[in-house]
């Protein structure tokens, strides 16, 4: 089956009738069995997973750690993931991506049961780190292409978005549930409450098998795959972006706690409630308006919120969460499938796998460089790099003409 898709870049106002049709056409064709079961595996390891957003409080309040100090596992985390990056992206094409996914959730779940046994921070803690920046690699690639996938051409976005809300939901859930269990149990229950959403994605995902053949034709190597304009206009920009994540899921809680909160949730539900939310009943935003100008002005939100929290700190967490969560749930939908549109599908595993090593080295490994800046000189110092490299993706997207001009292609 040929399909015709459309892509249009920031300035590209027809088609916009024939997608709107094309739409409406394949809109029975989204909601299948194997769609439902593989959104309902990746919300159940973004349980898992979320779960462990809540490690920076974890750290500072049981292990007395420092800023430098969570920077620091933070980092760890993030550089097995962007070494794993080269291992996925050269199998993700060959291999079962079903099995892949899998494979993460079981990697998870083993480091949520040794997670029981921390009492410092050391070298289990670290190790832990490093093998669940293995398994979050290894998901990310999977689940996303698996989505991509099963999803109709005229709406990729909308999958795209609701792959990334089975997970975000899981951002307020998961710190809602874990942080008062904490308090009354102990740290333990949580990391065991993890193991169990982590055994659960991966039986799901042994049932959500609907996902087309892996693509055969012309495909480059990783290397060749990261070497094209477009690829490096979006390895670019998702790494800048990281960054100012990192800044607000990797500091914001420890700024808060200094400020005089006590529980930090309240930021992860509003962050998570915006980000589903929009995601829910906007998910036709960058289809139908074009995705690069959606996710232009997207980024402008990302800047504005990280040049509040420089300016004026965490006044308000559950404010800065759905004022970052609306940012981040309208644009990562819009850059990845237009990131996507410019890809051959046999090379769509590769795409997904560049995009998880340059988010994990922006968010993660850059969360070690971010925790001695704030060990130095605040948390103020944090959010204004977050807000510098945020505004210098923007930039970087808008100038751009690698993902901008509209064209047809049939695959």
């Amino acid at each position: 089956m040929r399909d015709t898709i459309l892509e249009q870049g920031p300035g590209t106002s027809g088609g916009l009738a024939s997608a709107a049709t094309s739409h409406a056409a394949a809109r029975e064709q989204l909601w299948t069995r194997p769609f439902a079961l593989l959104l309902s595996a990746g919300s159940a390891f973004g349980f898992a997973f979320s779960s462990y957003h809540l490690l920076p409080k974890y750290m500072a309040v049981e292990l007395g750690a420092g800023p430098a100090e969570i920077g620091w596992v933070a980092g760890i985390f993030g550089a097995a993931s962007v070494v794993t990056t080269m291992a996925v992206g050269s199998c993700i094409d060959h291999v079962s991506r079903r099995a892949l996914f899998m494979a993460s959730a079981f990697l998870l779940a083993i480091s949520s049961l040794a997670f029981m046994w921390v009492t410092e921070v050391g070298p289990l803690l670290y190790l832990l780190r490093i093998v669940q920046g293995v398994a979050f690699t290894m998901q990310m690639a999977s689940y996303s292409t698996l989505i991509a996938d099963m999803a109709p051409t005229s709406r990729l976005s909308e999958a795209v978005g609701l792959s990334g809300s089975s997970m975000l939901i899981m951002n307020a859930i998961a710190p809602a549930i874990d942080e008062p269990l904490a308090a009354a149990v102990g740290w333990p229950s949580v990391f065991a409450l993890a193991l169990v959403a982590s055994l659960v994605a991966a039986t799901l995902a042994s049932s959500a098998d609907g996902s087309k053949p892996v693509q055969e034709g012309r495909r480059g190597t990783l290397l060749q795959v990261a070497r094209r304009p477009h690829s490096q206009l979006y390895i670019g920009v998702v790494f800048l972006t990281a960054i100012a994540f990192a800044a607000m899921f990797t500091f914001l809680q420890p700024l808060a706690l200094a400020e005089g909160y006590r529980d930090v949730s309240s930021f992860f539900v509003a962050y998570a409630a915006a980000a589903v939310g929009v995601r829910l009943f906007c998910g036709w935003l960058p289809d139908r308006f074009g995705r690069k100008r959606v996710a232009l002005v997207a980024m402008v939100l990302y800047v504005l919120t990280l040049a509040y929290v420089a300016a004026a700190g965490a006044t308000s967490l559950v404010g800065i969460g759905a004022v970052f969560g609306l940012a981040h749930g309208v644009f990562f939908p819009a850059l990845n499938s237009l990131a996507i549109q410019f890809s051959l599908p046999s090379e769509r595993g590769r795409l997904m796998t560049l995009f998880a090593g340059a988010f994990n080295l922006g968010a993660w490994g850059g969360a070690a460089g971010l925790g001695v800046v704030a060990e130095a000189s605040g948390y103020g110092a944090v959010f204004s790099i977050g807000t510098g490299a945020t505004t210098a993706a923007l930039v970087l997207l808008w100038k751009s003409k690698a993902m901008g001009r509209a064209r047809l292609r049939v695959v």
